[in-house]
């Protein structure tokens, strides 16, 4: 037994280390077999003792390694379909001898009129962003986002036409990052509005759990200085600004505090500490195009209970995020690529809320909890995003069709027309006498 121990620890494809640990022990009791009690010199009890102690650990760990190996073999197949998937539409391009549609024309023309042949490829995407819709989802997609791309749209389309909605020609799945779905309608830009706006009455039980993304980009508006005491929930604060700003139009998705309001706790502790809790805080609110965003910009305040509060331009996408699993930024906990969380304050593996160890921030490496404001990486970060904010506000500014020129740096000093003589005004050498009521 010893030499075959010493064989099989030889070759590279020796048995596991528990496997031989086990193979040491029998070896080892075998040698002193004086020692062994009498009831294991019966040959029928000691081959229940080896089968115990040598058989059983085995077989266990062979059941593990085929478990593992089908495992892998069901992965690889995954793996494999999803790169045999098609990436785009159930629509077929024109042929190869066709030419190719100009640029200017719309996506939906060109798949209106392309012949569907089951050997072509699938139809390009749309070259205007305009005419597609992006439904992300927040959680775990649902069930319909797994079917294949034309049983997808077929589905799609069995619930929005009847309803009176364009059908969809065109449907993409997002994998990577945020997941979400591109669906494209056959009467371009218009169907791509009609679905964004009706988003409520289709999307929740078609595809729930996801919201539309703007096709627009840059038409969030921000309102500052909003009382925590009149707010009630977000849809009543939407409704409140339709209702104020009908000018602005309706307001898409649900609106979400920049600084929400303290909780009684954390009032109670700042009052302890003699400072004063925030009354009033920031909302953003998605509104249905960046015209919108323009006029509330160039006019500077809305009307919002009873008052009349400023407002900017917001640009969430553009807002420095921590993850609260790896403590890294540019991603969210549920995004997170770490399979094991970490402590925010020594950089290692999480061991709970409370850490001794020395504090090691795990972007910037210095002596300081991951989520401390003062870091230098996150300066960093905030630096850059204000930075890139106030170059897309000068150029969304300058462009906008209701941006008001602004003022000369110093007034023009055009000399006076040569018909109005300097001489005619009267001229003072003395200050004139200040005169009270009922004087001379």
């Amino acid at each position: 037994m010893v030499e075959q121990v010493k064989t099989m620890r030889a070759y590279p494809t020796a048995p596991t280390k528990d496997c031989l640990a086990v193979l040491d022990a029998l070896a080892a009791r075998l040698k002193d077999h004086r020692t062994l009690p009498v009831v294991d010199e019966d040959r029928t009890t000691f081959s229940s003792v080896v089968a115990r102690a040598v058989l059983d650990p085995v077989k266990s760990l062979v059941a593990q390694v085929e478990a593992q190996h089908k495992a892998i073999q069901s992965l690889a197949k995954t793996v494999e379909s999803v790169k045999n998937a098609p990436l785009l539409s159930t629509l077929s391009p024109p042929a190869s001898s066709a030419p190719h549609a100009p640029s200017n024309t719309s996506y939906a023309k060109t798949a209106s009129t392309t012949p569907v042949s089951p050997r072509a490829s699938y139809a390009p995407l749309p070259r205007d962003a305009g005419e597609r819709v992006l439904v992300r989802f927040t959680g775990p997609p649902p069930p319909i986002f797994h079917l294949p791309y034309r049983e997808l749209v077929e589905k799609l389309n069995e619930l929005l036409v009847p309803m009176g909605l364009p059908e969809i020609l065109f449907a993409q799945k997002q994998i990577k990052g945020v997941q979400g779905l591109y669906v494209a309608p056959a009467t371009g830009k218009e169907g791509a509005e009609e679905l964004t706006r009706r988003w409520n009455e289709w999307g929740p039980s078609l595809l729930p759990g996801g919201r539309v993304v703007p096709v627009v980009v840059h038409c969030f508006l921000q309102i500052n200085g909003i009382p925590f005491a009149a707010l009630g929930s977000m849809d009543e604060a939407a409704r409140e600004l339709e209702r104020k700003n009908a000018e602005l139009g309706l307001v898409r998705g649900t609106p979400r505090f920049v600084n929400p309001p303290p909780s009684a706790a954390k009032i109670s502790a700042m009052r302890a500490a003699g400072r004063k809790p925030p009354s009033a805080g920031s909302i953003v609110f998605q509104l249905e195009s960046k015209e919108k965003v323009d006029m509330a910009v160039a006019a500077g305040r809305v009307m919002f209970g009873g008052q009349a509060p400023q407002v900017q331009r917001a640009f969430p996408h553009l807002e420095v995020v921590q993850c609260w699993g790896c403590y890294r930024y540019g991603h969210v906990r549920s995004r997170c690529p770490e399979t094991v969380a970490k402590c925010g304050g020594c950089g290692g593996a999480s061991h709970g809320a409370v850490c001794s160890a020395v504090p090691a921030c795990v972007n910037c490496g210095g002596v300081h909890r991951a989520d401390n404001p003062a870091c230098p990486k996150r300066k960093e970060l905030a630096a850059r995003m204000r930075q890139r904010v106030n170059e897309l506000c000068a150029t969304l500014d300058a462009t906008s069709s209701h941006h008001r020129s602004p003022l000369p740096a110093e007034p023009s000093l055009s000399p006076l027309p040569l018909s109005i003589s300097l001489l005619s005004f009267p001229q003072h050498t003395q200050p004139s006498a200040l005169r009270l009521p009922g004087s001379l």
